[in-house]
């Protein structure tokens, strides 16, 4: 087993994270499930979701399809970390339960949530965030990483020293140390502790939030 396929394997940790950060809240609801408790559930189920799908593409060696499930999951965090921004953490997963794009709705310092702006603030306390996001964009959008993606798989044949544009769904003649960095980027981005409780307290400020609604509703 190769040091790529172990790293491959280890993300299988991840899933039990999920499950227990997801019981974890439940049983904090006592059964309530307001909207800020559906926004992290469903933050939740979709980063299961791009866990799974990024194993099986890695492990088809497609990494050309990997980096935009990279993105998608890091999609999946910065919609989450964006209810930091605003005053009414519920306030704002109602909102997106109604259909409005999060990119429509402002801050509390009255500031429109697009990508770049949250990018903008999650890189305050972690810097990795917007090289990674750039890089991932450019596999989402058809550019030059496609052309270079094309070119590096396609083999130099040595006589010639001429280059067999190869078209696979395989990824086998990109560099080992690119792909190991693919995998290392998604990790962090999936990390539970790290995606819903740490670098501020998010668990609980949700119940926190949570008790106030309560307490307004009874």
């Amino acid at each position: 087993m190769n040091s790529n396929e172990i790293d491959i394997e280890n993300l299988h940790e991840l899933y039990e994270q999920h499950y227990e950060i997801g019981e974890l809240i439940y049983s904090c609801c006592n059964g309530n499930v307001y909207p800020m408790d559906l926004y992290t559930f469903s933050a939740l189920d979709r980063s299961l979701h791009n866990l799974a799908g990024f194993q099986l593409l890695l492990k088809e060696d497609n990494y050309l399809c990997a980096l935009p499930v990279l993105r998608m999951q890091l999609d999946t965090l910065m919609r989450y970390w964006a209810f930091l921004l605003v005053d009414d953490a519920h306030d704002f997963a109602y909102e997106i339960f109604c259909g409005k794009p999060v990119k429509k709705i402002k801050d509390r310092k009255n500031k429109y949530l697009t990508d770049l702006y949250i990018v903008e603030n999650i890189k305050k306390l972690n810097p990795w965030i917007e090289q990674v996001y750039k890089v991932c964009c450019s596999y989402v959008h058809f550019s030059d990483s496609h052309i270079r993606t094309l070119i590096a798989n396609s083999p130099v044949e040595a006589e010639s020293n001429s280059r067999m544009l190869t078209f696979s769904f395989k990824d086998s003649n990109i560099p080992k140390e690119d792909k190991m960095d693919v995998i290392i980027a998604f990790n962090p981005t999936t990390q539970v502790n790290y995606f819903f409780l740490a670098p501020n307290p998010f668990f609980g400020y949700i119940t926190q939030q949570t008790r106030k609604m309560e307490v307004t509703h009874a």
